[in-house]
Formats: structure tokens, C-alpha cells, sequence
């Protein structure tokens, strides 16, 4: 049978935690656990240092405001990155929940560290999808690697998947996704996901979701998408650059569940299956004597009636029965068996 959709069962959940830890170590740990407990397979961090994207120039001019106070950017990254030896106790608690780590570096050197923390996967951001040296670096460390595309065309995209697999690392994933935070549903372009997956035959496909819905992923996991990306803060209302378009402990409950329970929901093609038999026995009607029915009667139409349940002999198969004989008595609103003719 030809499928309508490109449904895939799987739904691999990656909690987006980004920077939205603020800094706050014990407040990170605690994101992870209800990541968990909402069920994520996975949390992603970023590992970067403060001047690992920006000028110093630009650390200074642009401001940020943290805690009520109007600071650089520059500082506001030093109080919240994480650093090396913080990465090391990530891992160890990520082991410890089972739920996997996987992180950005936005900096060369953070690459050897990841490799060395053990994180599951590696993920390169849509504005590095042209930084070959990077993605070079992370092919090498032969851990799976997953590419954003928000930020690319398709031979940027077609560009950065060669490069990867000329260093033998066929465990990519591509999410199809938009830059803008938050994406408008008139911004998706979900079909998208088909293209990559015509594109892409050997790689899997998911969707890093930007939207405030929780419901925007299933249309995506319908059209093939596997992997699923998605913000997730301790405070919806907290200062910092994601937390206003990021779900929520019980948000992200939510979402994991429309994801886990869509393959229950549609159920598959198979017609040979009924999906309703006690309504139908219930419902249907079955063959009925209209009135008494003396043995040695010649059963005509007009000697029937038609009522529920359907556990008789079913109205379709009335045939079987006009023209024949009762052999014993059947009484009024009686249901007719094929014992009772002859």
C-alpha cells in the first residue's frame, strides 16, 4: 500500500538547556533530573568560553541585563559558562540519571573535551555549518554528530555532510530548523523535512523545534522526522536570551508525551483489522422471529424482523435463510439459528 506519510516511530527528545542554567550549577542539575523525569532522551549544554564567538570589541559593546544590573555581554558569559570541570560532573550526573549529554562547542578546543567527557553526540550549530575546520575536528572524534541547518542552503548543507564522511563518520543526523527564536508557524516550512530525507537518504532526519507549541513536533515526526530538538528552562520568566520561548518542566511533559503516543494514535493500515467489535456486535442487527413460528413454517420475509445484537445471523445474510423450514417452534422476538431450519 502506498503511504500518505512518512511516519517514523522513533522520537529521540533532546531538552535544549542551553545557557538557560544562568550559572547556576545546582539550578542545572535540577533541569536535567526534570528532563528526565519528562521524558527526554537527552539534554544538550553549549561549551564555549566567553570570547570564544565574539570580538572583544563587541563583549564590550553589547549589554545584557542579569540579576537587575545592566552588564557587558562579555562578563555576563563568564558568570554563566561552564568550565571544564564542570563539564566532567555533567557527564557523571547524566550517567548517572541515563539520560544522554550532548553539546555544542562553539570553540575548536571544547571539541578534545567533549571526546574526553564521553558525551553521546556532538552537535554543530546552524551559524558553524560553513566552519569546516570545526566540523572536521568533531568528524574525527568518530562520535555521532548532529547538524543544525537554520542558517544554510542545501550546498552548505550537501557541503558539511561530505566533509563528515570523508573522516569515515557515517552517524550524522540533520534537523531541519529556523534560526529565528521564536519560529511563526508561517516560517516552518515543514516540508522541508521530505527534501532532506530525499537529499539524505543515509542520514537521519529530525526537527530542532523553535516554536512556543508543543503540538508543532508530531506534524514533523509525521513527515519523518526522528530526532526532535526543544529549549527547556527552570523559569519561563527568567532573565537570560531563551527562557520566554523555552517549555517548562510540565510543558516538556506534554510535548514528550504527544511524541510517545502518536504511533498509539495512528495505529497502522492494516483493514483486516476490526477496530470495533463489541460496537459492532452491540450495534448490528440480527435476524429475529417476527411472530411465533410453528415448525414446518417456510420462512418468508415477512416473518422477520431485524434487531440488536448483531451476535445472530447477521441481516446481510438473510439469504441463507428464506425458503428453508423451521424444525422446531420458535417463539416471537426469538433470534434465528441456522439449527432451527432445515
Amino acid at each position: 500500500m502506498t503511504q500518505l506519510i512518512n511516519y517514523k516511530s522513533k522520537s529521540y527528545i533532546i531538552a535544549e538547556l542551553g545557557l538557560n542554567h544562568d550559572g547556576n550549577f545546582q539550578v542545572l542539575k535540577k533541569m536535567i533530573k526534570e528532563a528526565k523525569e519528562s521524558g527526554c532522551d537527552a539534554i544538550k549544554l553549549q561549551s564555549l568560553y566567553f570570547n570564544s564567538t565574539e570580538t572583544e570589541k563587541t563583549l564590550n559593546l553589547k549589554k545584557v541585563t542579569f540579576k537587575k544590573k545592566t552588564i557587558s555581554l562579555g562578563e555576563y558569559l563568564k558568570k554563566i559558562l561552564l568550565n571544564d570541570k564542570q563539564h566532567f560532573i555533567i557527564s557523571q550526573f547524566c550517567k548517572k540519571l541515563k539520560i544522554d549529554l550532548i553539546s555544542t562547542p562553539f570553540s575548536i578546543d571544547h571539541i578534545d573535551l567533549l571526546k574526553k567527557i564521553k558525551v553521546k553526540k556532538i552537535k554543530i550549530s546552524s551559524q558553524d555549518i560553513i566552519h569546516l575546520h570545526l566540523i572536521k575536528k568533531a568528524a574525527m572524534t568518530n562520535l555521532p554528530l548532529i547538524i543544525s541547518t537554520g542558517m544554510a542552503s542545501l550546498d552548505e548543507i550537501k557541503a558539511a555532510v561530505r566533509l563528515i564522511k570523508k573522516y569515515n563518520n557515517k552517524k550524522i543526523t540533520i534537523l531541519h530548523c529556523l534560526s529565528s527564536y521564536p519560529s511563526k508557524p508561517e516560517e516552518l516550512n515543514l516540508l522541508r523535512i521530505l527534501s532532506l530525507k530525499s537529499f539524505f537518504k543515509d542520514c537521519t532526519i529530525g526537527f530542532s523545534d523553535h516554536t512556543k507549541d508543543t503540538n508543532v513536533a508530531m506534524i514533523a515526526n509525521l513527515l519523518g522526522a526522528e530526532v526532535f530538538e526543544k529549549h527547556f528552562t527552570h523559569n519561563k520568566k527568567a532573565e537570560g536570551f531563551d527562557h520566554s520561548m523555552s517549555l517548562n518542566a510540565e510543558e516538556m511533559k506534554q510535548y514528550c508525551k504527544n511524541l510517545k503516543e502518536l504511533k498509539k494514535i495512528l495505529g497502522d493500515y492494516n483493514y483486516r483489522k476490526i477496530l470495533d467489535k463489541k460496537s459492532r456486535i452491540a450495534m448490528r442487527r440480527s435476524l429475529v422471529a417476527k411472530y411465533t413460528l410453528e415448525p414446518g413454517k417456510k420462512i418468508k420475509l415477512s416473518d422477520l424482523e431485524f434487531k440488536r445484537p448483531g451476535n445472530g445471523i447477521l441481516v446481510n445474510k438473510i439469504s441463507k435463510i428464506i425458503g428453508k423450514k423451521t424444525k422446531r417452534k420458535i417463539n416471537r422476538d426469538q433470534q434465528i439459528s441456522l439449527l432451527d431450519l432445515k
